[in-house]
């Protein structure tokens, strides 16, 4: 409630009312998507295009290191591949993912059929043959320890319990063979039941083949060209961490300049001082103790809280450079991503409680959201105080 009493007893009195909850909620998801989209561009077209030329990315390096470090495991028979790296076709040598996907085939082809007749003509090493079982390869026949191997087996072996064991006699058991023997038969597709069962030993296959990994790291594997796993293991991590780190700080920038963009520059070259949001909703920024719009100093203060409010997309800006599971190990960008979501979470909580609609922003700005209708009423209100106040003065001076 704006009012105004003269001596004469004129009053003027409008009625000012915030924006819904839900507009609220809009000028913040707008100028958010607006910042997002900004700082995306600003990523591919300047940010990173500059950096790379001042920081190369040691690609080649770090796959030859990769090449290196698989040749260890294929030459140990650790890790199969179906076609040379040139030749065509899946299963290609130096493509980890889908080798580890076609030596599972095979691990699993060991423990399906009674011998070594395969069912598939293309593929005649899916069958009983014991290279086939990597597993037992590695802690039998590299580290001499199969105590180690039966441990493992049997204790990866409980959750699901798919395998017979009995002392060192392992074997799949009868339903659970008969419905993933289907996965070998060629055009044949197999039931929901042994869907599930493939997953289940994929997963079991998945752990065991980690640990096999995990020792590795304790104790090295070098082929006979003296090739290291660890060695070639370190300068492939090293090269993904430094790009890593680069991404970040490439991110960031990206994210300060839209930050800049949006909630700085855009509201310091028009006269309202809107963010983008604000001038296409018709939407001003008030002080909430004197209800006038607030001057530029307090709107670059107000902007530097969105620094914070609008982190959560952080890690989404390198999507064009790396997958959503490697964006998680970017170096701080996760982090800042999870605790400004719980910022953002308070900050709705406030506003679905307060009388006023006003968000943590609002609160830490002293400011309040008003339609520019309203405001347009403010103003019009004040003009007509200084008209009565001029007529009351001719008036005396008469």
């Amino acid at each position: 409630m704006y009012s105004d009493q003269v001596k004469k007893k004129e009053v003027i009195e409008i009625d000012i009312h915030p924006i819904s909850k839900w507009r609220r909620i809009l000028v913040f998801l707008g100028d958010f998507f607006i910042h997002f989209i900004i700082s995306i561009i600003m990523m591919n077209i300047a940010v990173m295009p500059i950096c790379s030329i001042f920081v190369k990315p040691e690609s080649e390096k770090s796959y030859a290191a990769e090449k290196k470090r698989d040749d260890v495991l294929y030459e140990h028979k650790l890790l199969f591949y179906k076609t040379e790296e040139n030749e065509s076709g899946i299963f290609k040598k130096y493509d980890f993912d889908d080798d580890l996907s076609y030596t599972f085939n095979r691990f699993l082809a060991y423990y399906v059929f009674p011998d070594e007749t395969s069912l598939n003509p293309e593929y005649p090493e899916y069958c009983h043959k014991l290279e086939n079982e990597v597993i037992w390869t590695y802690y039998n026949n590299i580290r001499s320890d199969s105590v180690t191997y039966y441990d493992l087996f049997t204790n990866h072996n409980k959750e699901n319990n798919l395998f017979a064991i009995e002392g060192t006699n392992i074997s799949l058991k009868e339903e659970v063979k008969s419905e993933v023997r289907i996965f070998y038969m060629p055009g044949e597709g197999m039931g929901s039941k042994g869907k599930e069962y493939f997953e289940k030993l994929n997963d079991l296959f998945s752990a065991l083949f980690g640990c096999v990994i995990q020792d590795i790291y304790k104790v090295d594997l070098v082929d006979s060209h003296g090739n290291s796993f660890n060695e070639n293991q370190a300068i492939m991590t090293y090269i993904a961490n430094r790009y890593y780190k680069t991404l970040s700080i490439c991110c960031a920038i990206s994210y300060f300049i839209g930050w800049a963009l949006v909630y700085v520059l855009y509201p310091m070259i028009n006269r309202s001082l809107h963010t983008p949001t604000q001038s296409i909703m018709k939407i001003d920024r008030l002080g909430y103790r004197h209800l006038q719009q607030i001057n530029r100093p307090e709107t670059f203060l107000t902007s530097l809280y969105y620094l914070v409010f609008d982190l959560p997309f952080i890690m989404f800006i390198p999507l064009s450079y790396t997958t959503f599971i490697y964006s998680l190990k970017l170096p701080a960008l996760p982090i800042l991503s999870v605790i400004s979501m719980v910022a953002i979470i308070v900050g709705l909580v406030i506003l679905l409680f307060h009388s006023f609609n006003r968000t943590a922003i609002d609160l830490l700005s002293q400011t309040v959201m008003i339609s520019s209708e309203e405001v347009d009423g403010i103003i019009k209100a004040k003009e007509e105080m200084k008209e009565l106040e001029l007529a009351k003065k001719r008036g005396e001076a008469k």
